[in-house]
């Protein structure tokens, strides 16, 4: 859960180092306030501050974010991890755990700042899409903006045509399908979806299954939109929560895995007048352990076809 907490600053700290500010003012430790400024969860009039040295000012607006528990911090990206490297763009499989931009609680560890890590680069590429922290496989990301807006417009015009795996409990009945709806944020629950009435944003998913043993199948899932959590709540509405999906499936089957096992196996980019380019992200072993662990391994063998 990110925490987050807000205040001006006294007069009797003005001039104080940012750091000893957080620290009294929260009634955190120096060592809490330091982590929390170099993770990137400190603001100063809405700005992001990360030198702890900082002198604040009377009446200025702090605000603190930082998750709770705290987050372990994610190890840096293997030189695997790089998918495709082209002048204005990268592509790269993206581990689940990983934050895909810039949260409001932290700069430090998001898959930008592990990108540029990777690559030696001074700035920060730019996510062109998005996947959710917990999701693993391909991402796009732009290193100028000119390629943030090129790459954005084949999203646009639906040239980015992308296809991820899924272990879900629940067997379907028919080899294939499609499911269209519209989805709207749940005021009952921040931070997630639900399926509404025509008074939403319309989604659409074709789904096929490749394997199915024990009351789990391996299903290969095509979305034709990019809502926020559509997979998720698409599956769950068609009763085949996936496993490990802590906000959406029933707590036997969210603590049946010990990730969301949902992975973005293919994007394929059609840029006019280009030959299509196809970008694989190999199953991580964590999901291949739970394919083969479930008896699915079987459905594997249509990916190569």
């Amino acid at each position: 859960m990110i925490e987050e907490r807000r205040g001006r600053i006294p007069e009797r700290l003005a001039g104080t180092r940012l750091d000893l500010a957080v620290s009294e003012l929260l009634g955190r430790t120096r060592r809490w306030a330091r982590r929390t400024i170099d993770l990137g969860g400190v603001y100063l009039d809405g700005h992001r501050v990360r030198t702890q040295s900082h002198g604040v000012l009377a009446g200025a607006l702090l605000q603190v974010a930082w998750a709770e528990p705290p987050e372990p911090e994610p190890a840096p990206l293997p030189s695997t991890a790089l998918l495709r490297r082209k002048p204005g763009w990268v592509a790269v499989d993206k581990p689940a755990g990983i934050y895909c931009q810039a949260a409001r609680h932290r700069l430090r560890g998001t898959l930008p700042e592990l990108v540029a890590r990777l690559l030696g680069d001074h700035h920060l590429p730019e996510p062109v899409h998005r996947l959710d922290r917990d999701t693993s496989g391909v991402v796009v990301l732009a290193r100028e903006p000119a390629w943030t807006a090129r790459l954005t417009e084949l999203w646009r015009t639906g040239r980015a045509a992308k296809a991820y795996l899924a272990v879900v409990q629940g067997q379907p009945e028919e080899a294939a399908g499609r499911q269209q709806g519209w989805l709207a944020p749940d005021p009952a629950r921040p931070g997630t979806m639900q399926l509404v009435s025509r008074e939403g944003q319309p989604f659409a998913t074709r789904w096929t299954r490749l394997a199915l043993a024990s009351g789990r199948s391996l299903l290969l899932l095509e979305p034709e939109t990019g809502r926020m959590h559509q997979l998720r709540v698409g599956c769950r509405a068609l009763g085949w929560p996936i496993l490990g999906d802590p906000r959406y499936a029933p707590p036997e089957i969210a603590t049946a895995a010990p990730r969301l096992l949902l992975h973005a196996w293919r994007l394929v980019l059609s840029p006019p007048g280009h030959e299509p380019l196809p970008l694989l992200a190999p199953l991580p072993a964590d999901f291949l352990h739970a394919v083969r662990q479930a008896g699915l391994e079987e459905g594997l063998s249509a990916l190569s076809r």
